[in-house]
């Protein structure tokens, strides 16, 4: 085999590791979850933006539950990579606020329930060969 085929079989290797990573990277995406904030207290008695602590954001691939993931957050808008997830599948998720000086500092009941699916990663390719002729 002379050194020029090499070169050219060692390329086309290293071409499809490349092209692999790049599909396992690929897979992760974005995740955004955004809400209007809640005006009055459950009593209807107004509720001012400034007066708002934090969001829950409670997550599960059970619906209704929302214990696996639970994160606070101080704005409207919760942006996250697929990778903050451990497991493909359908994920519910649903988020609860809590306002400055609350009775015992007790969130709100949870919001309406929105849903996503992560998929998972594709199998790699198989049977990738090089052929180098001489």
């Amino acid at each position: 085999m002379n050194q020029g085929k090499l070169i050219l079989a060692v390329c086309i290797a290293l071409t499809v590791l490349a092209l692999l990573a790049m599909c396992v990277s690929a897979s992760a995406a974005d995740i955004n979850i955004n809400w209007t904030p809640p005006t009055e207290y459950i009593n209807g008695t107004p509720l001012a933006v400034e007066e708002i602590e934090s969001y829950e954001l409670g997550c599960s691939n059970i619906t209704g539950i929302y214990t696996d993931d639970v994160r606070t957050w101080p704005s409207t808008l919760i942006n996250m990579r697929t990778e903050t997830f451990n497991e493909p599948g359908t994920w519910y998720c649903a988020l609860r606020v809590k306002a400055l000086d609350t009775f015992n500092d007790d969130f709100s009941e949870w919001s309406n329930e929105v849903s996503f699916i992560i998929r998972s990663r594709p199998n790699p390719p198989i049977e990738v060969s090089v052929t180098v002729e001489n």
